[in-house]
């Protein structure tokens, strides 16, 4: 099943942080400013090389933040995290995000609030471990 997003393209500087759940239960971490066109990418096969040889199975979460560098900085540290802390993570996202996690949709924000994507406003980063 290919990653599924309802989100307009970035338009505002926000910057996405997204984990996918990938075949073999993997779950690969990456930032984009364009999170619809980034999923499309994953999904086609033009996406990270990670993703190529793990092909996404679906968008556990994602959170928008106000530059690339806090981005950035989330992702790092979410890479340093293990895989159970990382869907911790996606379903306090979820939660927050208050998003569609139906079987077959992918997860759709409903209504698309303030941050395209993800239902919820950029955040700070939170400097606390995930799990």
């Amino acid at each position: 099943m290919a990653p599924a997003v309802a989100a307009p393209e970035q338009r505002d500087g926000t910057w996405y942080v997204y984990l996918l759940e990938c075949r073999g239960g993997r779950i690969y971490t990456g930032i984009t400013p364009q999170l619809a066109a980034r999923m499309a990418a994953h999904a086609a096969g033009r996406g990270a090389r990670f993703t190529r040889m793990h092909r996404p199975v679906q968008l556990l979460a994602a959170r928008g933040f106000a530059s690339r560098n806090e981005a950035l900085r989330e992702e790092h540290r979410i890479k340093q995290t293990s895989p159970r802390a990382k869907r911790a993570l996606a379903l306090q996202w979820a939660r927050e995000a208050a998003i569609d996690r139906s079987p077959g949709t992918g997860i759709t924000p409903p209504g698309a609030a303030a941050t395209p994507g993800t239902g919820a406003a950029p955040t700070r980063t939170d400097r606390r471990s995930a799990g």
